[in-house]
């Protein structure tokens, strides 16, 4: 558990001397720290009941987290709203959160938009960020790009990996910014060195096609791993399709294969069907058709029209046992989720595909 939002409004209070019950307030910290959460809220209601916004808002997260009492949004929402009123940034925005999820009060996205904004004026950069949210996707308020974009680059320039990553798919698209892929491109970055790995698979696809940078097919396959390694499918279908079609890079049908998998045992039916494909074509692995059939009645269970087509064709390469055996091991694939994809040849998905 984390105590950031516990202790560092008692912090900045005593930097301003302007607490009063301070001994109070730092034994709940010491309490806290202790998980002696009992002790805390002993320590912490008096002062909440006299006023105290900072006693207000710590009780509030014990509220909400169920620590030392039985977790009670209704009285979250309570001591959040009483700090709140009193400027205590940290309970806006969670106050904001109670009124999004509808925890505690009646699920209203005006109201969270009114507290995220009252905590993002104050510099809080996960309020600046939802308040993006808010504006980018019409929730709360009317649908503006530019508000989006605005309080995206607050928060972005305190850091915020995910508003960076917004950011720089406004920059993309031009939505509420002049259309740069140069500073997309520099938000991408930023965000993509923080493990966002959309970022990072949206880097790679720039430096593939030259966006913003100059094409760079191995920097492309570097950022593409980053992000397929953290079992993101966009980027591990980029992989396949790559290795397969051997234009960027050494053709690897072995890669390929690899990849594809991967992303198939994530029920991406594109991946299916390509390695469907790759199964009926004999690439990289020995012709079957009824892997093939397999992987093709998977990728049209999960909507795949090329994919409902596809295996059609390899029907023709089949007796109706056949086509049977092949439905009956795609049934034990979707069922196992994926773990247990046995096909004719006996092969399963590589460990690393579970």
């Amino acid at each position: 558990m984390q105590y950031r939002n516990f202790t560092l409004a008692l912090t900045f209070a005593l930097l301003l001397g302007k607490v009063s019950g301070a001994a109070d307030l730092q034994q709940g910290i010491d309490a806290l720290h202790r998980q002696d959460y009992a002790t805390a809220i002993e320590q912490w209601r008096p002062l909440a009941e006299q006023g105290n916004s900072f006693a207000q808002h710590n009780l509030g997260l014990l509220y909400e987290q169920g620590l030392g009492v039985v977790q009670d949004y209704f009285q979250a929402a309570k001591w959040y709203r009483l700090a709140a009123e009193q400027n205590v940034a940290d309970a806006q925005f969670n106050l904001g959160q109670l009124y999004l999820n509808g925890d505690g009060v009646v699920q209203d996205d005006q109201q969270a938009v009114k507290w995220y904004e009252r905590a993002a004026k104050q510099g809080l950069v996960d309020a600046q960020t939802l308040l993006g949210v808010m504006y980018q996707t019409g929730r709360g308020v009317a649908p503006d790009d530019l508000q989006a974009a605005h309080w995206y680059k607050l928060a972005a320039k305190q850091g915020n990996g995910f508003a960076l990553n917004m950011l720089g798919s406004l920059y993309q698209l031009g939505k509420g910014v002049p259309q740069d892929d140069r500073l997309a491109l520099e938000s991408y970055r930023k965000a993509a060195d923080q493990g966002y790995p959309d970022a990072q698979h949206i880097l790679g696809l720039m430096f593939l096609e030259g966006k913003g940078v100059s094409t760079d097919n191995r920097r492309a396959l570097e950022w593409f791993l980053l992000a397929a390694e953290q079992d993101y499918v966009p980027a591990q279908l980029a992989l396949g399709r790559i290795y397969e079609q051997g234009e960027k890079i050494a053709l690897d049908y072995q890669a390929a294969l690899k990849w594809y998998r991967l992303a198939a045992s994530k029920g991406n039916a594109e991946a299916q069907l390509r390695l469907s494909a790759m199964y009926a074509y004999g690439r990289g692995v020995a012709t079957n058709y009824l892997t093939a059939y397999m992987w093709s009645y998977l990728a049209a269970i999960n909507g795949s029209e090329l994919g409902d087509e596809f295996k059609d064709d390899i029907a023709q390469e089949l007796t109706q046992a056949d086509i049977s055996k092949a439905k009956q091991s795609a049934g034990a694939c979707t069922q196992s989720n994926y773990r247990e994809c046995l096909v004719a040849d006996n092969s399963t998905l590589p460990e690393n595909s579970q």
